[in-house]
C-alpha cells in the first residue's frame, strides 16, 4: 500500500484516476476541499424568533442586513419619539397666561402643554417594523433555503405496500414511499 500525504492508505493498484475520484489531485495527491453542508432554515422557528424582537427571524435565517435594518428602525423610532416629545415639565410663573398652571395637589407649577405625538408616531413605526419582521420571517426562511439549494417545497408522501417472494421463495413484506411535489 502507498500512503498519500494526507495520511490515507491507498492500495498499490491506485491510479491517478482513482485519486481524483477519491478527492485527491492526481499530480500532488493533495486533499480536495471538503463539501459545505447548509441546513435548511425552519419557517416556524424564524417566525418564533421574529416575535422575540424586531428582526430576530431575519437574523436566524441569515439575512443579517435586513434584520439589522428592522431592529434599527424600531429602536431608532422609539428613541427619536421619546427625545422629541415633551411631558410638560415644571416652570416658573413670570406673568399671567404664560402657560404655567398651578397644581394644588402637588403644590407645583407645571407647563400646561405636553406634546406626546412624536412618541406615539415613534411607537407606531416601531410596531410596524416589528409586525413586518414577523410577517416576513416565514418568507425569509424560504428565500434563504432556496438560495442555499435546500428547499424541496411542498412534498406529499404516497406509501405503497409491497408483498412478494425473494429468490429463495421466502415472503417479503415492505413499504415503498414515493415523494411527489
Amino acid at each position: 500500500m502507498r500512503i498519500a500525504p494526507a495520511g490515507v492508505a491507498l492500495p498499490a493498484e491506485t491510479s491517478p484516476t482513482h485519486l481524483v475520484a477519491m478527492g485527491y489531485d492526481a499530480d500532488s495527491a493533495v486533499e480536495a476541499p471538503s463539501p459545505v453542508y447548509v441546513e435548511a432554515t425552519s419557517p416556524g422557528t424564524a417566525t418564533c424568533r421574529a416575535c422575540l424582537f424586531p428582526g430576530g427571524g431575519h437574523f436566524y435565517t441569515g439575512e443579517n442586513t435586513r434584520g439589522a435594518a428592522l431592529l434599527g428602525v424600531a429602536a431608532g423610532s422609539l428613541i427619536a419619539g421619546a427625545l422629541l416629545s415633551s411631558s410638560g415639565g415644571s416652570c416658573e410663573p413670570t406673568a399671567p397666561g404664560d402657560g404655567c398652571e398651578y397644581d394644588p395637589n402637588t403644590h407645583e407649577y407645571r407647563s400646561g402643554s405636553s406634546n406626546r405625538t412624536p412618541l406615539y408616531v415613534g411607537a407606531a413605526v416601531a410596531a410596524g417594523s416589528w409586525i413586518y419582521g414577523i410577517l416576513d420571517a416565514r418568507n425569509s426562511a424560504t428565500r434563504m433555503s432556496t438560495r442555499n439549494g435546500v428547499s424541496l417545497g411542498p412534498v406529499t408522501a404516497h406509501p405503497e405496500p409491497l408483498v412478494g417472494l425473494d429468490r429463495e421463495g421466502r415472503t417479503e413484506v415492505g413499504v415503498r414511499l414515493r415523494l411527489a411535489r
